[in-house]
């Protein structure tokens, strides 16, 4: 399952991962487990978009056309529905003629992925009724095995839907109960915007993917972060298409001679005899207000900055004897020969 609230560009990550699974390429950096043929059957828009879009990715992704013949199938529910499950006048749910039919044609071409965009429109059933949408998540899984390919529904948020959230999906919950992965997508908030320094005005443009199907998501240095892009098709006109987007990092403005005096301060007594915390919790002693200080950086990366130098081995936390108490207080340490060899690189010119 794939969802996300209009606008948020799940149509143009859909195609994305799709032409990843043609080229077996990892064009959103996400690894691609297997390739072979991919069919987008888009339910919604004519055939005439569909083929901007697809072509609009291609260009953002410096795809050749040419490299996807015998590789991308292209459909539109405008020129042919896909009406896979009706409910009949006696309440019954039924599946059509079509799902066999679209069977066959699946295994005929040796899809791997069908990406179906929107579910809504692939069914005449009742979307808040768990029984009909669990009939119809069954039948999709069936065509799943039968084809021996896999199957990528593009579904709608309900109102108010938030990502990261299960229930964030338009209609009855048996939908994503049934599927092994949901993602769900969204915006950059306004906290975000200010954490990355992306300007307000621009923050539409980048969209968060999470696992709707975890309770916790992850802080927004380590989520996967996508950005819209508008591409300039030869036509003149432009279409959006995604793409994998990184937040900046404040050690790409810091030398590795910077950085290892900053560990070193970092693992050092202060002047109160004190040492600096690795829990944000001790304020005035936090490491990472050193850091926002030396820096300038958000607090978010600062905390990525602290993750990093004790990963490298570079800071540890030790036990040390306060002036302030009576019993030992645990604060932060580095390794004099991980720091030596930091300023070892610096003369070579490395970054950290």
């Amino acid at each position: 399952m794939l969802g996300a609230p209009g606008g948020t560009g799940k149509t143009a990550y859909a195609i994305a991962i799709g032409l990843a699974v043609a080229l077996g390429r990892p064009l959103v950096e996400e690894p691609v487990h297997s390739t072979g043929a991919v069919w987008i059957y888009n339910l919604e828009d004519p055939r005439e978009e569909l083929l901007r879009r697809v072509q609009a990715a291609l260009i953002a992704h410096g795809i050749r056309p040419a490299a996807m013949t015998g590789r991308l199938y292209l459909d539109s529910g405008r020129d042919q529905p896909l009406i896979m499950a009706v409910r009949l006048p006696d309440g019954s749910t039924v599946a059509t003629p079509i799902a066999d039919a679209l069977i066959a044609e699946l295994i005929r071409r040796e899809v791997r992925l069908l990406i179906v965009d929107p579910f809504v429109k692939s069914h005449r059933l009742e979307e808040n009724r768990n029984e009909q949408v669990d009939f119809a998540a069954t039948l999709w899984s069936r065509v799943a095995d039968a084809a021996g390919c896999a199957i990528l529904l593009v579904h709608h948020f309900r109102k108010g839907g938030v990502a990261g959230d299960a229930d964030a999906f338009r209609g009855a919950s048996a939908l994503v109960d049934a599927a092994r992965a949901a993602v769900a997508l969204r915006s950059m908030d306004d906290g975000e915007a200010k954490r990355f320094g992306v300007p307000e005005e621009e923050r539409w443009f980048y969209v968060r993917a999470d696992n709707a199907k975890l309770n916790l998501a992850p802080r927004p240095l380590d989520a996967t972060w996508l950005q819209l892009r508008s591409i300039a098709l030869p036509n003149g006109d432009h279409v959006q298409a995604i793409a994998r987007w990184r937040p900046a990092s404040v050690f790409r403005e810091l030398s590795m001679n910077d950085s290892a005096d900053l560990v070193e301060q970092l693992g050092s007594p202060r002047d109160d005899g004190e040492r600096w915390s690795a829990r944000k919790q001790d304020f005035g002693r936090w490491g990472g207000e050193l850091i926002m200080a030396t820096t300038g950086c958000s607090e978010e990366q600062a905390r990525a900055m602290l993750a990093a130098y004790f990963a490298s081995k570079a800071l540890r936390i030790a036990d040390y004897p306060s002036p302030k108490q009576r019993k030992p207080r645990k604060g932060l340490e580095h390794d004099p020969q991980v720091v030596a060899g930091m300023r070892l690189h610096a003369q070579e010119g490395e970054h950290p």
